[in-house]
Parts: structure tokens; C-alpha cells; sequence
């Protein structure tokens, strides 16, 4: 029997250790991609400028280019918005997780929506901006998800004392000794 238990220990504490390594490995991954999704995103000044604009609300997007300066802007608009695309197989992959993604890239997201004509543009070409749209979903769901957790967490036992909270009764069920509770306030 102490065989058994050294054993277990030990096949315990090495699986513990592998665990760890692989989370370690995972992060490093996640950070590197990061990383280099935001170097993409933040060493042309293109793109530095298309993200202010669309931030403050002053990218003026033009479907149907005429000029050549109209072009090169759409083309641009369009290279930045491929970048962000990128971020769609890294979640698929596991390498990032959509909170990850949201607390670093959600704001580029969320003003790409705010851009009326853009976001009309993305919902009428929806077959070539797949990937994109694909993300803008991910990220409204985890809004979504998070605005709802954050409702109920905030206050999750209401305007109800503690002791009428499903937690408390279910701990107090599981605690007890002789027919009694261990705590006498209910």
C-alpha cells in the first residue's frame, strides 16, 4: 500500500510538472503571437493612421475609388484589415484565446464597426471578408458574454440576505455534524 501511494505521488507530481511546462510553452506561444500581430499592426505608420482615424471617426471610406490617392487609401485600409484577419487563425489554433485578443486588439475591432460605411461595405462583400467578420462575431459574443457575467457577478446574492444564497445553503448542507449545522445563523 505505500508503494502504491509513492507511486501515485510520484505519477502525480510529474504529470503536475508536464502541465506546467506545456502552460508555460502555450503562453510563450500566445505572447510571441501577440506580440507579432501588434509589430504588424504598429510599425507602418499606415496603418497608425488608418487605426487614428477610425478611432476618432475621420476615416472617410470610398467604396469605388476614382482617384489614384483613393486607391492607394482603400488599398491600404484593406492590407490593415487583412493584418487583423490574422489574428482569426491564432484563435482557431488556440495560440490566443478571444479575451487575450479582445484586451489587446478589441478597440481596433470595435472601430471598425463604428465606421458605418466600412462596416456596409464588410456586410455586402461578406464572401471576401470571412475571416474578419468571423472575428467582429467572436468579439461581440465575448462582449456580450462579459457584460451578462459581469450583471450577475457584481451582485450575484441580489438584495436576499447570505443565508437565503444557493452557495451558502449548498455549503451549509454539505457541513454537517449529528443532524446539526456547524454555524447557527440559519
Amino acid at each position: 500500500m505505500l508503494f502504491s501511494t509513492a507511486a501515485l505521488f510520484i505519477g502525480s507530481y510529474n504529470l503536475s510538472r508536464f502541465l506546467n511546462e506545456f502552460r508555460k510553452r502555450n503562453n510563450l506561444k500566445g505572447i510571441k503571437a501577440v506580440t507579432e500581430l501588434r509589430k504588424m499592426l504598429d510599425e507602418n505608420r499606415i496603418n497608425l493612421e488608418i487605426h487614428r482615424d477610425l478611432q476618432f471617426g475621420e476615416y472617410d471610406f470610398i467604396e469605388i475609388p476614382s482617384t489614384k490617392d483613393e486607391k492607394t487609401k482603400q488599398i491600404e485600409l484593406f492590407c490593415y484589415l487583412r493584418t487583423i484577419e490574422q489574428a482569426k487563425f491564432m484563435i482557431q489554433k488556440r495560440i490566443i484565446d478571444i479575451e487575450q485578443f479582445y484586451k489587446q486588439f478589441g478597440s481596433r475591432i470595435d472601430d471598425i464597426v463604428k465606421c458605418e460605411p466600412l462596416k456596409e461595405y464588410l456586410d455586402r462583400n461578406h464572401k471576401l471578408w470571412v475571416d474578419l467578420l468571423w472575428i467582429i462575431r467572436e468579439v461581440r459574443i465575448y462582449k456580450k458574454d462579459k457584460l451578462n457575467n459581469a450583471k450577475y457577478n457584481d451582485n450575484p446574492k441580489g438584495n436576499s440576505p447570505h443565508y437565503e444564497s444557493k452557495i451558502f445553503r449548498e455549503g451549509r448542507d454539505l457541513i454537517k455534524k449529528g443532524g446539526k449545522y456547524l454555524f447557527d445563523d440559519k
